[in-house]
């Protein structure tokens, strides 16, 4: 049986385009998968880092306050 540990940096490159993610994509075929129980939070902010646009953020932050 073929299995792999799969970290937050893997899981991202199956939702994000990127260098190696055609190779990360292989690991979905694996028998058996294997990752830490805080996987998804680890994910999660990968993903944010790589999606967040800072400069979204300034206007929102420069509104003091008002919706």
């Amino acid at each position: 049986m073929r299995q792999a540990v799969i970290d937050a940096s893997v899981v991202a490159k199956w939702v994000i385009e990127e260098a190696y993610s055609a190779q990360s994509a292989l690991l979905l075929a694996f028998e058996a998968r294997h990752a830490p129980d805080h996987w998804r939070a680890e994910a999660v902010n990968v993903l944010w880092s790589k999606v967040f646009d800072p400069s979204l953020a300034a206007p929102r932050l420069n509104r003091k306050g008002r919706a």
